[in-house]
């Protein structure tokens, strides 16, 4: 099937729609630094341009908590690469902050867009879904969580050399694999890594299950290869949890009551409808707003439940019997 032109040019395009539907950050009409972009992200990145000036590894930061291991936190990004190289050079202020959630938009969009086209579908609906996933209702919820739209950029990667590396195993695929999985652990929220590994198990036992002419002992070779790359990619991300967890209360475990506050409510359902509920009557949905947006878009919801109907076996039934059961 013919594609049109345009589209050999889609991850040109899907920046200009961040771009254009991002205008407010984009020409600097508003800025991120309100939440827990003000109160935590912005002032740690400075706070590492701060030490990376003055010819120091950021260690110790008196500055917030009356002084705590800002190398010990694991929600921090003093083991990100990205934050260490701009530290380093042109430094994090408030502007850089919104050039690179545009950044880490696009690269999630474009992201999305592979694994779209990894998993089957052709051209078009592969630049719907990229283009879906930059202006949904989760990043626009989450904006503010700087550590959440971080792991949004990069899990549709990893998710996309996963299945690559499961369709072929082997080494060039297996480094790949674990560079985005520590770009998960050293910048994002670990939650996303935790249960993603679900889904990652879920699709290495179905290839297993049906490898397809793979030698089922290079797919184990390759697979198991993935966690210790992955360890030393991100070592300073487990030295952080080494120093960090005789001291963490987190680390004792949660009671059921604390593990389910703000959880996606059937009133959240709304958002899918009615996005902008979650701004003007966030109380009457349940839960806090940035839990509340699922919006997708009501063409592109009907699209996809249309388009994947007759298509659920292999990893794209994996992935969907994944997601009813995390719904």
């Amino acid at each position: 099937m013919a594609h049109p032109r345009w589209l050999r040019y889609a991850d040109l395009w899907i920046a200009v729609l961040v771009v254009m539907a991002w205008w407010p950050l984009t020409f600097g009409v508003n800025s991120l630094s309100a939440g827990d972009t003000l109160d935590c992200w912005l002032p740690w990145r400075a706070f590492i341009t701060a030490s990376l000036r003055d010819g120091a590894f950021p260690l110790w930061n008196p500055y917030q908590q009356m002084g705590y291991p800002v190398y010990a936190d694991l929600q921090g990004p003093a083991w990100y690469v990205e934050s260490l190289a701009l530290g380093g050079t042109i430094g994090h202020t408030v502007y850089t902050l919104q050039a690179l959630f545009l950044a880490y938009v696009m690269v999630g969009a474009w992201g999305m867009r592979r694994l779209v086209l990894r998993l089957g579908s052709g051209a078009l609906p592969a630049f719907l879904m990229g283009s879906t996933w930059a202006l949904s209702g989760f990043l626009t919820a989450h904006a503010q969580h700087f550590f959440s739209v971080i792991s949004a950029a990069w899990w549709p990667w990893l998710l996309w050399s996963w299945l690559g590396l499961l369709e072929r195993p082997g080494w060039r695929p297996v480094l790949r694999t674990s560079l985005f999985a520590a770009l998960l652990l050293a910048g994002g929220n670990h939650t996303f890594l935790l249960i993603g590994s679900y889904l990652l198990l879920a699709l290495f036992v179905q290839r297993v299950w049906r490898p397809q002419g793979v030698p089922r002992s290079r797919l184990l070779a390759h697979a198991a290869a993935v966690v210790p790359v992955t360890v030393s990619m991100a070592l300073g991300v487990f030295l952080a949890w080494w120093r960090a967890a005789p001291i963490m209360d987190r680390s004792g475990g949660l009671a059921i009551e604390r593990a389910l506050e703000n959880p996606f409510t059937l009133k959240a359902l709304a958002s899918y409808v009615l996005p902008a509920i979650t701004a003007a009557r966030p109380e009457a949905l349940g839960t806090d707003p940035a839990m509340a947006n699922a919006f997708v878009g009501l063409t592109v919801l009907g699209l996809a439940l249309v388009g994947l109907g007759g298509r659920l076996r292999g990893p794209l039934a994996v992935i969907a019997g994944f997601g009813a059961v995390a719904f």
